[in-house]
């Protein structure tokens, strides 16, 4: 029998950890805590018990980063944890030795493996669950959106309840979250911040951004697309406006190499719809918003005939359409203020998609915009097309700027800023497109100069609103949404 919903493992890759960690491992979703001691040694099993309830799992992968073990010193520390922990991982091709040593209640049998064709990755897992075992995993480290499916598709054709899969590879982690659509019985989150792990997804997000106790069955898929998006807010806004309105949808981050390789092999794939999986709309994140439009050729928004990019893409019954929310957050934010953009100076720096959008849309608005660039080729070629004023950004004055808007990521990793706002004038608004946990360099040195700022997420949540109305024509809840992206993980 399936389990109704996947259960919550924690993947602990250093020790001792901090409070908020503690917090997230305690909370009443996490089922399992995973040992990873290929990473922080071996924890005895008293120094977990005295933090976590959970059921323990110990794990020792094999890899580059930690210290190779001969057989017999494996077999050592598995058989030694065996008797402490839960339920110990033993690797199909390494530990044929020591399953039988191990009660079959314990074993967690699992094959790493790297890019392998379906039928090899079909037998080897076909021979493996005829071993008897509580659980059983099937892990492919791949960069390629194809194997994703292939594991994906392994999953659907085995339909084994005790079965886990997923693929290891930046570009994608999005198989963790389908997988356990398809019946996964366990999800991974590692604990600890986004850029401590490549596989997959952090405890932190999975607790978040998605409501576990409804997830498996959903086969709407909606999403966001681009190179960075792992760690974006909006899986989180839209997932919590769906389970307010019992939506059949789940909103998932695709973080892609290539949008050719991701629309040929996954959404437009057969095997996808086989398994049941709609996808129904997309955010397009950079690089991604003109290459869309090789693909989506029906346009709903005028204004990206002339920036030639887009930012949404909805499936409709007969075909993909293209439209776009870049300008909408900014708008919204202005409008909220008061603030009349008739005549209004305003600098946008960037070039790209929003940037374009935005200068376009406060221009038809009646604001005198100018658009500034680093790249001086690209920003005049783009400018020049539009009809709008170009300032090369190193020759850029600001004095004169009522509105200078950030539309490009600097900022987002750094405490780079973009320009220096002290020159603006008093009554002067600094809008930044980048979003973080903490407000950038460039809106903290305006606040500081008592200027008014427009942060990143709140022009996020007016392009989200956009976003969730046209993929659903469900209403965002901005007080809702602003809890959403401030609170803490509650822990109950």
């Amino acid at each position: 029998m399936r389990i109704s919903n996947p259960q919550l493992v924690a993947t602990l890759m250093h020790w001792p950890i901090s409070n908020s960690d503690n917090q997230l491992i305690n909370d009443r979703h996490v089922e399992y805590i995973e040992i990873r001691a290929d990473k922080l040694g071996y924890v005895p099993i008293e120094s977990l018990r005295q933090y976590f309830h959970a059921s323990t799992i110990f794990a020792y992968r094999e890899n580059q980063e930690c210290p190779q073990l001969s057989k017999a010193e494996r077999k050592t520390l598995l058989y030694k944890a065996s008797l402490e922990y839960d339920f110990v991982e033993l690797i199909w091709e390494y530990d044929q030795e020591l399953i039988p040593l191990i009660p079959p209640h314990k074993r967690i049998l699992s094959i790493y493996t790297k890019d392998i064709s379906f039928h090899s990755l079909y037998e080897q897992c076909k021979q493996m669950l005829d071993t008897e075992a509580h659980f059983y995993k099937c892990v492919v480290e791949t960069e390629r959106a194809k194997t994703g499916v292939e594991l994906l598709t392994l999953l659907h054709t085995f339909q084994h309840s005790a079965l886990i899969g997923y693929t290891i590879g930046q570009y994608t982690a999005w198989t963790h979250l389908l997988g356990a659509l398809l019946g996964s019985p366990l999800l991974f989150g590692c604990v600890g911040e986004a850029s401590e792990t490549k596989e997959g997804f952090t405890l932190a997000q999975l607790l978040k951004d998605y409501t576990l106790s409804s997830l498996r069955g959903k086969k709407h898929i909606y999403g966001i697309v681009g190179n960075q998006v792992k760690q974006s807010l909006s899986p989180r806004l839209h997932n919590a406006h769906y389970e307010l309105a019992n939506w059949e949808g789940i909103y998932i981050p695709f973080q892609i190499e290539q949008f050719a390789d991701f629309w040929e092999n996954v959404v437009q794939v057969d095997a996808m719809k086989e398994m049941g999986f709609s996808f129904e709309g997309f955010t397009v994140a950079a690089p991604f918003k003109s290459e869309v439009l090789k693909w989506v050729k029906e346009i709903e928004n005028p204004l990206i005939h002339f920036t030639q990019a887009a930012n949404i893409i909805l499936r409709t019954s007969a075909h993909w359409v293209a439209d776009t929310s870049d300008s909408v957050g900014i708008l919204k934010a202005l409008t909220k203020r008061g603030i009349e953009t008739e005549g209004l100076c305003v600098g946008v720096i960037g070039c790209g998609g929003a940037g374009t959008s935005i200068a376009l849309a406060l221009n038809e608005k009646g604001a005198n915009v100018y658009l500034i660039n680093r790249d001086e080729e690209k920003g005049r070629t783009i400018a020049q097309a539009f009809g709008i004023p170009f300032i090369p950004l190193s020759q850029i004055r600001i004095d004169a700027f009522e509105l200078l808007v950030n539309a490009t990521p600097v900022g987002k990793y750094t405490e780079q800023m973009i320009v220096e706002p002290s020159r603006l004038p008093p009554h002067a608004i600094v809008a930044d497109l980048v979003y973080r946990k903490n407000p950038t360099a460039f809106i903290r040195k305006a606040q500081s100069l008592g200027l008014d700022t427009i942060e990143g997420k709140e022009i996020l949540i007016g392009q989200v609103a956009k976003q969730l109305h046209c993929m659903t024509g469900l209403q965002l809840m901005e007080t809702y949404a602003l809890q959403l992206i401030h609170q803490p993980v509650c822990v109950d």
